[in-house]
């Protein structure tokens, strides 16, 4: 009993490239073409984070105007439509004096 079935052979190639270092200007390429994304999830974290900071330094004038600042630069940086790179920066900046002005403070 013969099948009906033929076999049918397709050559494949296949080439890959991969490219494993990327070059900072790529990077900020990059983040320029995600600018309205990245600065709107940055935009609410920064604000969040900084509101939960202050609502624990509210008896601490130093605290207080050190996160209000720091979260401050970050809006100015936003609204001035300031590189990806200093937004960035300053968003970085904003956290790490957030988060060790709540630190003090909590502990």
């Amino acid at each position: 009993m013969e099948t009906l079935a033929k076999e049918y052979v397709v050559p494949v190639s296949i080439e890959t490239k991969s490219e494993t270092k990327i070059s900072t200007s790529d990077f900020w390429e990059e983040m320029e073409f995600n600018r309205f994304g990245i600065v709107s999830l940055l935009l609410v974290f920064s604000v969040c984070f900084g509101s939960i900071t202050v609502a624990y330094t509210i008896n601490n004038p130093a605290g207080l105007l050190l996160g209000v600042f720091s979260t401050g630069l970050v809006l100015i940086s936003i609204l001035a439509i300031a590189p990806m790179r200093i937004i960035l920066t300053m968003g970085v900046i904003a956290f790490l004096t957030n988060l060790s002005i709540l630190l003090l403070n909590i502990l």
